[in-house]
């Protein structure tokens, strides 16, 4: 006499084995095809100049290390951007949490002179 449950265990087991690799293959595409989405729309956004969107498109990179360098290139274009319309409140938003590493010595001294002159400006 055979045992029924074990042929239901088998099988409910396989089932549930192949709903988990359907789940995990499903959510591998999904952060594949964001990353590739991300990609686009940080370029677009670059390209308009639109910081923000750029900055939000962030999140969809995968890779930490490439999320950063990204998030640096989009500092140093918002800041050079400021600069180029001599907007001190963008110059102090893109600057005032990052170190003096992260910018080179030559676009924190043309940032500098543009805040020192809309200071003298405004006689603060």
């Amino acid at each position: 006499m055979k045992k029924p449950y074990r042929r239901k265990i088998l099988y409910g087991t396989l089932l549930l084995m192949l709903v988990v690799s359907s789940l995990w293959y499903w959510r591998q595409a999904v952060v594949a095809k964001r990353a590739v989405w991300s990609a686009t729309a940080l370029k677009e956004a670059m390209a308009t100049k639109d910081y923000l969107t750029a900055r939000s498109t962030l999140t969809a990179i995968p890779d930490p290390i490439e999320r950063a360098a990204k998030e640096q290139e989009i500092r140093i274009a918002e800041l050079s951007d400021a600069i180029e319309k001599r907007d001190g409140a963008v110059i102090r938003q893109a600057s005032w949490d990052v170190g003096q590493k992260a910018f080179s010595p030559e676009l924190l001294e043309k940032a500098d002179l543009v805040v020192a002159r809309e200071a003298l400006w405004n006689r603060d």
